[in-house]
């Protein structure tokens, strides 16, 4: 049981944070690691000195737990559980309170025990034919199109793998009268008397919470989560994957799909599209066109001017623009949700054609030099950085540098070569060589003005 003095320290740590208290831009490090993302809250700096990173990761997930959409807690909640992890920060991992803080976070059992119990609670009731024809529809729509790789079979299925678990991890949304979220699957699972308790909260936090989004990561490793952003909102969770979803990503990937809190943490669900950069874009570009079309999107987001450039760089300025507030966000997460069967379909018919095997090809360079002597590698940079590139429209990566706007394709243009070289397993050395000469490190006032 807590001592009087460990129940004082908590209760600043849960006051501080309450009202906001953060510091400027630290090189600790960048929350959304956007290369220019704005004033980064470094929660060990909030917090009380005195309270141990493990406790003070714990207190973030009971606020996250009560409000998972708290931008305060969940900044407190991953600084503290990353300093746990790497053993610094106040108190180190202190033992206990620090194995079970990274224990918990890591543990996705009750993730697996409620799609097991949703799956054995629906078979045989009314809801089983809900649930096989929203199914059915899914599927239908994402392989609607008869050339599509989706249709000649993969895994024996007669589509990609993942795409089922998809479908039936959106069916759980769906209920027997449309638009009747007290009558969906999780609503009435959650309310049955049978349900055990814990169950029926994960199930109510799924159906209030869920966000359906392109999510583009931080970084490929996770410490031992990772900061994603969705391009359609710039919101940012700080996200717990699966293993075998964190270990396919490359720098500046976009993953597909949805992202749920349990018991005080953003967790991936059972399945992700794994994009490349320009896929993102686009795919986001699609989501924009159609809630402009029917007047879905936000009053901010219809106002905003297309930015000049392939797919309009959205990945780059969803790290530069601040997120929007939650009801929009979740409106927007309704709108990819419904969306994203037939994203996903449009997505692997474009794979399959002639310009997919030539994707990347005319972007990158003539091998780097192995020299590693700063004459040889300036020549290699000024080789590259000087010649016009028709991805920026003629211009040089030099000029692009230094253009309030056109800045934005070249950043674009840099991400999706670094994730091209990761991978093809191939060094990304010559791309720092290419930022370190453009000093493409920050982001100059003006550019962050015509943003």
């Amino acid at each position: 049981m807590a001592s009087k003095r460990q129940r004082a320290r908590r209760e600043r740590v849960r006051r501080r944070a309450g009202l906001g208290l953060r510091c400027e831009q630290s090189g600790l490090r960048r929350v959304a690691e956007a290369v220019w993302e704005e004033a980064a809250a470094v929660a060990l700096q909030v917090m009380d000195p005195d309270v141990p990173a493990g406790e003070a990761a714990e207190i973030g997930r009971q606020a996250l737990r009560a409000d998972p959409d708290d931008t305060r807690a969940q900044l407190v909640f991953a600084e503290a559980l990353e300093a746990t992890a790497r053993g610094t920060g106040p108190g180190g991992r202190h033992g206990g309170a620090g194995d079970r803080a990274l224990a918990s976070f890591q543990d996705r059992s009750v993730l697996h025990e409620l799609t097991r119990a949703l799956s054995a609670w629906v078979e045989g009731s009314p809801l089983e034919a809900v649930v096989s024809a929203h199914v059915a529809d899914w599927l239908g729509r994402a392989c609607r199109l008869e050339a599509t790789p989706a249709r000649r079979g993969r895994d024996g299925q007669g589509w990609p793998a993942g795409w089922e678990l998809m479908a039936r991890e959106h069916a759980l949304l769906m209920s027997e009268e449309e638009d009747d979220d007290e009558r969906s699957v999780l609503a009435l699972f959650a309310a049955d008397p049978g349900t055990p308790a814990a169950l029926a909260e994960a199930a109510r936090s799924w159906l209030d919470h869920v966000h359906y989004g392109l999510w583009q990561v931080s970084g490929p490793v996770p410490r031992p989560g990772l900061w994603l952003t969705d391009l359609v909102s710039a919101t940012r969770r700080y996200v717990q994957l699966s293993p075998d979803q964190a270990g396919v990503l490359a720098p500046w990937a976009v993953l597909a799909g949805a992202v749920v809190p349990l018991d005080g943490v953003w967790r991936s669900t059972g399945a992700l599209a794994v994009l490349t950069p320009d896929e993102g874009d686009a795919l986001c570009n699609a989501v924009g066109e159609l809630g402009q079309k029917f007047d879905l999107l936000p009053a901010g987001l219809r106002r905003r001017p297309r930015v000049p450039g392939p797919e309009s760089c959205l990945g780059v300025l969803a790290g530069a623009r601040p997120p929007l507030p939650p009801a929009a966000a979740r409106a927007l997460s309704v709108l990819v949700g419904a969306m994203l069967p037939s994203l996903l379909g449009s997505l692997e018919w474009a794979r399959s054609g002639p310009a997919a095997a030539s994707r990347g090809r005319a972007r990158r360079p003539a091998r780097a030099p192995r020299a590693k002597g700063p004459k040889a590698r300036r020549a290699f940079v000024e080789a590259w950085a000087d010649q016009p590139l028709d991805e920026l429209r003629g211009l040089t990566a030099r000029q692009a540098a230094a253009d309030e706007r056109r800045w934005i394709e070249l950043e674009a243009l840099l991400r999706n070569l670094e994730h091209d070289a990761a991978r093809a397993g191939e060094s990304c050395e010559w791309l720092e060589w290419v930022r370190e000469e453009l000093d493409l490190g920050g982001i100059a006032p003006a550019a962050r003005a015509a943003v």
